[in-house]
């Protein structure tokens, strides 16, 4: 996305978030698959994120339905004022990711709507068909 600013991934474990928490200097985690207590790969997440003094928030973005709007303008806030370099995943890097990406992109590095789309796209594994194009038709 923006070196240096953001970042999007999969759902990482426990080593990959160490190793990208070190690589990139990652000092909040926006995880888009909401919160999920008792869950392992949520409890590594909260224990890696209060080891290194990370910055976390938790919006629970459907990846089969059209975000509200109160959801996006909450993403939105955080993207505006979490502390940077931010991360942010889904579980699969594309759908939500791609989208929040998108917004990213317009909202922060003040891209064009047509430039910014690309962040949902077969480059970064998203498949505009099925399901998943609720993302396409929010944005």
């Amino acid at each position: 996305m923006t070196s240096g600013k953001a970042y999007r991934s999969k759902q990482l474990n426990k080593k990959q978030f160490d190793c990208y928490i070190k690589k990139y200097g990652i000092k909040s985690i926006l995880n888009l698959r909401g919160d999920e207590p008792g869950a392992k790969w949520y409890e590594d997440e909260i224990k890696i994120s209060s080891y290194y003094g990370i910055k976390h928030y938790d919006c629970e973005l459907p990846a089969m339905f059209e975000p509200e709007e109160k959801d996006i303008l909450r993403i939105i806030n955080i993207l505006k004022m979490a502390p940077k370099p931010i991360l942010i995943h889904c579980l699969a890097v594309a759908d939500r990711s791609g989208l929040i990406s998108a917004i990213w992109k317009i909202v922060i590095d003040k891209e064009p709507k047509n430039k910014a789309s690309k962040q949902l796209s077969f480059w970064y594994g998203y498949m505009p068909f099925g399901k998943a194009t609720a993302m396409d038709r929010w944005f």
